[in-house]
């Protein structure tokens, strides 16, 4: 079994993973999440890295991390709203479980690519390095966003991950302390658009809403917001209530 210290490791593990994958402001800005890579067993880091390489519709990073193209949105603020519950139990074996469910709540802006006739499911352009403090690609806080002369259309990208992990007993089978090896991952995207697979989170937009090039929804409409709700693996692009 697992002493206390133990378990008190293993759960420090899942959460920086969740903070490397959800709430790293570089990495939400499209950058490569190296740092999450690291705390994946060999296998499971190869297997996202080529994710990240080459995505597609059967291999998507953006169901494993939260990050955007900067050419098509921008975080207004390094802050992310969080909402979830971290658990554990034994596995049978005399080794741990770990329960993740937790929603991530992003505020972005438009990028340039907004509006333009581009079609959803095309491959992204290689993204842009994120800009310097104050740059056009840079995060700013909220504030900058409201004081600014023109209308800006801020959205919330909502995404919710479900994520089971495996520490196994070290004295039964081999294994390398230190890393993360995920049983099952789930993640619900509420505000993205359907059917966009090339990476990043692609929140819906008014100006590109208004171009109708995104394919539309053909799931139940719900509400994001709601943590408690069964989560829906059907596959299907559902709507959201609100965002």
């Amino acid at each position: 079994m697992f002493g206390q210290e133990q378990v008190a490791a293993d759960l420090a593990l899942v959460k920086s993973f969740l903070v490397a994958t959800n709430m790293d402001p570089k990495v939400l800005a499209g950058g490569r999440p190296q740092a999450a890579l690291d705390l994946l067993d060999p296998a499971t880091g190869d297997d996202l890295a080529q994710e990240l390489a080459r995505p597609s519709a059967e291999h998507d990073p953006a169901n494993w991390v939260s990050r955007f193209d900067p050419a098509w949105a921008v975080p207004v603020t390094d802050q992310v709203k969080v909402q979830g519950l971290v658990s554990f139990e034994g596995d049978g074996d005399q080794g741990l479980l770990v329960h993740a469910d937790v929603t991530f709540v992003y505020a972005v802006r438009p990028g340039p690519e907004v509006g333009k006739a581009v079609t959803p499911s095309a491959q992204p352009s290689r993204p842009a390095q994120p800009a310097p403090d104050g740059g056009a690609g840079a995060a700013k806080p909220v504030a900058w966003v409201q004081d600014d002369p023109a209308p800006v259309d801020v959205e919330r990208e909502i995404v919710r991950r479900a994520i089971d992990f495996r520490f196994a007993d070290p004295s039964r089978f081999q294994v390398k302390r230190g890393k993360l090896t995920p049983t099952r991952w789930y993640s619900d995207l509420g505000n993205n658009e359907c059917g966009y697979n090339g990476g990043f989170l692609r929140p819906s937009f008014l100006a590109a809403r208004a171009t109708g090039s995104a394919r539309p929804s053909d799931g139940p409409t719900t509400d994001p917001y709601d943590w408690h709700r069964p989560l829906d693996e059907s596959g299907k692009c559902g709507a959201v209530s609100r965002s």
